[in-house]
């Protein structure tokens, strides 16, 4: 049988076992505070590192040269791209049109070192419209493709409004007379016998500018097919700085670009913004091109995306030889689409 410890030992003991407890409780609080204090501040330097990556990636500002215009008179419009030094900016395809605009001609300036910062580069775009209808219309946004390293991203422009005004707008209100005044006695000089050359000149005067009108309507109205649009773009593409460089991830996504926007113009479908898995599906559900057709522009698409994503290196010669494919895929689609819109009208004849 155990002998009982005195009552002073049992104090002592109880004392001991109060002030373990009290630290063991309070090291496990200040442990719980610590864990929240990391778990609250932690996402927030996350999303400040996000948020100042978003906003340093790139930048875009659209302005215009007039926001009043009248009927026909060009303007330019100016599409400014900065990104950090390292970055590719993908800028969109110029159609004949832009929104409710005709697009007149354009020009691109591209990676030059910017102004404001050695470390950041530009990317100018600009572009001449004009438009032959009245009233408020507007320039549509514009999505740019920003590029570094393995972050991709959409960036957009501003829509811009723009007042096309008419040419009898702001003239005087004819039914709005002066007061009459009273009756002024003037000198009336002696007709020139030479007042002939001036009715001569100013009918030819009239006869040029009549022309002219005529020639500027004609012009605008003569648009440029999507295939003749694109062989276009192809060319361009085969004396570019960037074919002359071999530079094979920016020629390679140029030439995905180009057909993406062919295929947008001649079919009507989203092309630009889709996946090359998703733009082929559709292809084959609506039936738009021959099997073997869309197989070739699928090789095309998934040869960009090899050069983005997995650093597919291609020598000037394939580079060309790719040019050479997407020309000859652009003349037989437009070929397809000719013979579908002629094979009613033939079987009808007969």
């Amino acid at each position: 049988m155990k002998t009982p410890l005195p009552n002073h030992a049992i104090g002592r003991e109880l004392k001991h076992f109060r002030r373990t407890r009290y630290a063991a409780v309070a090291f496990s609080a200040m442990f719980a505070i610590t864990l929240l204090g990391l778990a609250e501040t932690t996402p927030a330097r996350e999303d400040e590192v996000n948020r100042s990556s978003d906003a340093e990636l790139a930048t875009v500002s659209a302005t215009v040269s007039s926001s009043a215009v009248q009927v026909a008179e060009p303007f330019t419009l100016e599409l400014m791209v900065n990104a950090t030094s390292g970055t590719r900016i993908l800028l969109p395809a110029v159609g004949p049109q832009l929104g409710e605009f005709d697009v007149v001609e354009h020009q691109d300036i591209n990676d030059i070192p910017s102004k404001n910062s050695a470390k950041e580069r530009t990317w100018t775009r600009r572009i001449t419209l004009e438009s032959i209808i009245t009233g408020d219309l507007q320039i549509p946004a514009m999505e740019i493709q920003v590029v570094n390293g393995s972050d991709s991203r959409i960036v957009k422009s501003d829509a811009i409004p723009i007042r096309v005004n008419s040419v009898l707008e702001d003239r005087a209100d004819p039914t709005q007379f002066r007061d009459i005044q009273s009756v002024v006695d003037v000198r009336v000089p002696p007709q020139s016998s030479y007042d002939w050359v001036w009715w001569t000149a100013g009918g030819l005067g009239i006869l040029t500018l009549g022309s002219a009108a005529i020639a500027a309507v004609v012009r605008r109205r003569k648009w440029l097919t999507p295939q003749v649009w694109a062989r276009e773009k192809l060319e361009s593409l085969r004396v570019s700085q960037a074919m002359q460089e071999g530079d094979s991830e920016r020629v390679s996504l140029d030439l995905s670009s180009i057909l993406r926007s062919y295929l947008d113009l001649q079919f009507e479908i989203s092309a630009p913004t889709q996946t090359t898995d998703e733009l082929l599906q559709m292809i084959r559900s609506q039936r738009l091109l021959d099997p073997a057709t869309a197989a070739r522009f699928g090789q095309a698409f998934q040869t960009a995306d090899l050069t983005k994503f997995a650093g597919l290196q291609l020598s000037t010669d394939e580079l060309s030889d790719a040019i050479d494919e997407a020309r000859e895929l652009v003349v037989q689609t437009a070929s397809e689409v000719e013979s579908r819109t002629k094979t009613p009208a033939t079987t009808e004849a007969n």
